[in-house]
């Protein structure tokens, strides 16, 4: 603690050293205020998208590691939402590259506002998104939840002067009834999502609906 009451990270050294004659040991403090700011910038760029300011893959994969884990060990059923923006890239190409960035934080923004606290929404890339529904009481509770991000993302964005209209594509996958680990899990949702981008309108569905639906 500084003199003005101020609290900085310190570097302590003790050395044993002489006083008057007799021996004693000498602290020294050095202010790495500096240092911890460096660090906390690359713990940023290594675990958050550095447009948005979501977690990145990264750090995606390591909660959805825990929150699977937890589910597991109190029987919680657990939601993968992957979302992909309709129309993004007609915005990107007709506007320009500055538009489509903001329309995607700006999006980010909205995904967030729409999920509780306790989930995890990240960017793994490009127009999609990752989002982590934990400890819900039934799968029905992911459809109100893809329900809420579709409803916000369609809402149309103003930026720069234009009006983009966007949309969301979501496959959703639960655990335990569509998988126990995190790579079938986001497989699964991932399916589901290009299912929903085939049929070119938009919406959300479950893995478990299309192993029910009849073979074209």
């Amino acid at each position: 603690v500084r003199l003005d009451g101020s609290v900085i990270d310190v570097e302590v050294c003790i050395v044993n050293s002489t006083f008057k004659g007799a021996p004693a040991v000498q602290m020294l403090f050095k202010d790495i205020t500096e240092r911890k700011e460096v660090e906390q910038k690359l713990k940023q760029m290594a675990l958050y998208d550095t447009l948005t300011g979501l977690p990145n893959r990264t750090l995606f994969f390591d909660r959805m590691n825990q929150l699977l884990e937890l589910a597991k060990r109190n029987q919680y059923i657990l939601a993968v939402l992957y979302v992909d923006l309709d129309r993004f890239k007609t915005i990107n190409d007709t506007f320009g590259h500055e538009v489509g960035d903001l329309v995607l934080i700006t999006s980010g923004q909205r995904m967030l506002s729409s999920t509780r606290r306790s989930d995890t929404v990240a960017r793994i890339g490009g127009d999609e998104f990752i989002g982590i529904c934990a400890r819900i009481t039934a799968a029905e509770d992911a459809a109100v939840v893809a329900q809420k991000l579709i409803t916000s993302l369609t809402e149309p964005i103003r930026i720069k002067g234009y009006e983009c209209s966007i949309g969301a594509s979501i496959g959703i996958s639960i655990y335990p009834l569509d998988g126990s680990d995190v790579e079938t899990l986001v497989n699964k949702a991932d399916a589901a999502m290009y299912r929903i981008k085939e049929k070119g309108k938009g919406g959300f569905e479950f893995f478990s609906d299309i192993e029910k639906a009849p073979a074209s």
